[in-house]
């Protein structure tokens, strides 16, 4: 039985692998019977001729659009009466411009710069001369840390008693160094106390709360220092806003007449009256000042005359004038010079629209007139198809 099966699976192999001998596919088509080439030719030169009548049609149409009807028209130009003496006068011009920059060029410069450079090497020379050791700087030695800080004793009549500091002064302890970090020279300048004339510098410490009056004698050398704390200072005010940093000058003014000296020591009487002890000390200096500033300085009384570090303070007092109106004035020109940016930024801004605009206007109308084409080359399309027809 499995002999028959082998036998039939090699005769179906055999049947299904012999070659027929007649040949019974489709014939094979050859392109040259389907595809009409010459055809095909024929309708694409055609179909170019008729596109080039439109477009010579076109032209024309569009040149009798856009031009007028009278093509003879003769072209004159322009003829000035006046252009050889215009140009003559240019001529002249020109030359004049010539010899007159040849004229600057030759000429010898008459400032000398040797000159200007030794004239400001001698200036900051006798400004280095005038120039004085400031008073509000602390001598710095060798911190001892196993030193307490002193503190202050109130005096019965109502002020704070001040200590004189000598250049042989130590630093109080380590508290010393973290509030000098903090302290903020709000205000500075020569006044008469008791018939003294100091410089006055008045310190903000900002850690410590506390309000540093310090004043140094131009004849003696000597320094005084009295601290008060911010409370205190609050409560000797009448006005709340001389309190904040922007009106800490006028704050300064308005404590500076309650100092006064007892035993050579610097005291704040919180007990005076604002108003009149100001006026009395603002009318002093201002007296003193005037007679100071005078050429007049023999006339003046021994303490009162005027002596190199009262000059020196006059020059400070009088370059911080200065600055303070060139930078006044240095402002004012920057802020002229915004508006004139300002000015031409608006103008650039006007000009980039109106070219905006002008572009705009020129698209419309080139789509106005690729629109009157389209129509023309439909009308003309329309009169070859009839025609065709």
């Amino acid at each position: 039985y499995k002999w028959e099966l082998q036998q039939n699976e090699k005769l179906s192999k055999r049947i299904k692998g012999v070659k027929a001998n007649v040949d019974n596919k489709a014939p094979p088509q050859y392109p040259h019977l389907i595809n009409k080439r010459k055809k095909e030719q024929q309708m694409e030169e055609r179909y170019t001729q008729i596109e080039r009548e439109n477009r010579i049609l076109l032209q024309k149409m569009s040149h009798i659009m856009t031009h007028s009807a009278i093509d003879n028209q003769m072209k004159i130009k322009s003829r000035s009466l006046n252009a050889t003496r215009r140009r003559q006068e240019l001529e002249r011009i020109m030359q004049e411009n010539q010899s007159l920059l040849k004229r600057i060029q030759s000429r010898k410069p008459f400032l000398s710069k040797k000159h200007w450079q030794k004239h400001h090497k001698d200036h900051q020379e006798r400004l280095k001369c005038m120039r004085d050791v400031d008073p509000a700087k602390v001598v710095k030695t060798k911190t001892n840390r196993r030193k307490k800080t002193h503190k202050l004793n109130p005096l019965d009549h109502g002020g704070f008693k001040a200590y004189a500091s000598r250049k042989n002064d130590k630093p109080m302890g380590r508290k010393e160094n973290r509030s000098k970090a903090a302290e903020n020279v709000i205000y500075k300048e020569g006044r008469i106390i008791d018939d003294k004339y100091v410089i006055v510098t008045v310190i903000e410490n900002i850690v410590d709360r506390v309000f540093s009056f310090r004043t140094y004698a131009l004849e003696t050398s000597h320094q005084n220092r009295v601290d008060i704390p911010a409370m205190t200072i609050r409560d000797c005010v009448d006005d709340d806003s001389l309190m904040r940093p922007d009106h800490h000058d006028d704050l300064a003014m308005a404590l500076i007449p309650r100092l006064r000296f007892e035993n050579e020591k610097l005291v704040f009487d919180t007990k005076a009256q604002n108003s009149e002890a100001y006026e009395a000390s603002k009318k002093v200096a201002a007296e003193t000042v005037k007679r100071l500033t005078s050429g007049k300085t023999k006339s003046l009384p021994k303490d009162e005359k005027r002596t190199k570090k009262d000059i020196s303070e006059l020059v400070d007092e009088t370059e911080k004038k200065l600055t303070k109106q060139m930078n006044i004035a240095n402002k004012a020109t920057i802020k002229k010079q915004k508006e004139e940016a300002e000015r031409k930024r608006l103008a650039e801004i006007a000009e980039k629209e109106r070219q905006a605009r002008l572009i705009r206007e020129a698209e419309e109308k080139e789509a106005e007139e690729a629109l009157a084409a389209e129509a023309a080359i439909a009308a003309a399309k329309a009169t070859v198809e009839g025609a065709a027809e």
